[in-house]
């Protein structure tokens, strides 16, 4: 379930995007907030002295990481590095 929380939050941000209303223009000013400062963060890493930004680039990165990470899985370029239930001989 990990694995498709990046793609759940594209949906999220596109969908908020798309939506009229109060409710939902604040979301996705909020969601683009967000980006823009993880964004920001990846580009001057000394805005990550600042502990809410760095933990949003953190969450940002990991969520990237595991977008491509899906990508190289589902594309059958991983290797084989390591296997459940194999030990030490």
């Amino acid at each position: 379930a990990r694995i498709l929380v990046p793609f759940f939050l594209i949906l999220l941000f596109f969908t908020s995007i798309m939506q009229g209303g109060f409710l939902f223009t604040i979301v996705s000013s909020l969601q683009i907030l967000i980006y823009t400062a993880a964004f920001a963060a990846c580009c001057y890493p000394s805005a990550q002295r600042y502990s809410i930004i760095k933990f949003i680039y953190f969450f940002f990165s990991l969520n990237c990481a595991a977008i491509v990470g899906f990508f190289i899985w589902t594309s059958g370029r991983c290797s084989d590095v390591w296997k459940a239930g194999e030990g030490k001989k």
